[in-house]
């Protein structure tokens, strides 16, 4: 019998390689696409280098990966989860280790890093670690007190960034484009805080549970300025009169909902933004949220082993208890101690390997501090 001819897989369509590209693009397999690049020149010379790719390219913009971890005084590995398809993946940042020229300030939910450079006045940078391209704004930024950082892309052209910062314990949001010399502010005073700074269909929102007890959005003001100002209402107590409901936003699988929590009761509402009203929500298919008032996401539980469909884990204000409700009956399971991640490092503690659960219980109490994690 003939023996068969190497296949010389060099030769293969460009088209096929890429399609085969866009594939791993569209599901942020990153590190997957770069050693596609690397597998010869054909290969190489066949698809889009990311390198040359600018922030407006949305195949080389992450959309779903949550950095869990960062070592900035080593490696400058950064581990993300991919919070769509549970995959995890890592990356080498070398623009914030040692001798880097960029203090870390924060990550977006999306995967992108907020900087500021090392030397004054501290100018903000962006950076795409998947690309490396870097955004220069001309306001200045520091890492202290920085709660949640999002970025977005203005309908200008040439289009330009927008970064929106969470600041002072949420009392105070600031934004600013890529021409401001100095951020825009809306403050609150204490103990109003606004909660979960959230894009959204171009838009940014957060809530107010005191101060005005509204959704708040960014809108365009007089002489085309940026502002935030409250659009929606939040929802009465719908089942205890006069309680204080604490209220989370969180996107998810492209609806924007409201969560409301008060002690046993979850109540969460669809946000429509079109007609500015909330809509009561009973069921969440085969989603789970994960809500703080540092951070809140959502999760198809399908892809995540532990973690359950149709469930809310609510991260207690002290940061150390979560609960897990279930929506569809109300029944909670009150009280799951977190295993906190940040402080066993502290404290050089021995702790067993996380479950993805407490992995993402993780990553929604990651504080302003992240600029100081230490990698495993």
């Amino acid at each position: 019998m003939a023996k068969m001819a190497a296949v010389d897989w060099s030769l293969l369509p460009s088209e096929l390689i890429q399609l085969v590209g866009d594939c791993l693009l569209a599901t942020e397999d990153f590190d997957c696409y770069d050693s596609l690049r690397q597998v010869c020149h054909n290969w190489r010379s066949g698809t889009a280098d990311p390198k040359t790719a600018e922030f407006d390219d949305a195949r080389f913009l992450p959309k779903n990966l949550a950095m869990i971890n960062l070592d900035v005084d080593g490696d400058a590995v950064a581990t993300f989860v991919n919070l769509a398809t549970g995959r995890f993946l890592r990356r080498h940042v070398a623009a914030v280790g040692i001798g880097g020229d960029y203090n870390f300030v924060a990550a977006t939910a999306g995967g992108l890093f907020v900087l500021s450079e090392k030397s004054p006045p501290h100018e903000a940078r962006v950076l795409n670690p998947f690309t490396g391209h870097v955004a220069r704004f001309t306001a200045p930024i520091h890492a202290e007190e920085v709660r949640e950082v999002a970025v977005t892309m203005t309908s200008s052209s040439p289009p330009s960034l927008m970064l929106f910062v969470s600041w002072f314990h949420g009392r105070r949001v600031r934004w600013a484009d890529q021409q401001s010399e100095q951020f825009h502010e809306m403050a609150v005073e204490f103990p109003a805080n606004c909660i979960n700074l959230t894009p959204f269909s171009g838009e940014v929102y957060v809530t107010n549970n005191r101060w005005r007890r509204s959704v708040f959005s960014t809108v365009l003001a007089a002489d085309d300025v940026i502002a935030m100002a409250p659009i929606i209402p939040l929802p009465p107590p719908l089942t205890v009169p006069n309680a204080y409901i604490l209220h989370h936003i969180v996107e998810s699988a492209g609806e924007l909902l409201l969560v409301g929590v008060w002690f046993e009761i979850h109540i969460v509402h669809k946000v429509d933004t079109m007609n500015k009203v909330v809509v009561p929500v009973t069921s969440l298919g085969s989603r789970a949220l994960f809500v703080s008032e540092i951070r809140s996401f959502s999760v198809d539980a399908a892809k995540f082993p532990t973690v359950e469909a149709g469930c809310i884990y609510y991260v207690r204000r002290g940061m150390s208890l979560y609960d897990c409700y279930h929506l569809a009956d109300g029944w909670m399971e009150e009280y799951i101690p977190v295993a906190n991640l940040w402080i066993a490092v502290r404290q050089q503690a021995c702790i067993l390997p996380l479950t993805l659960e407490q992995v993402l219980v993780n990553y929604c109490i990651d504080t302003e501090k992240s600029s100081e994690l230490n990698s495993d």
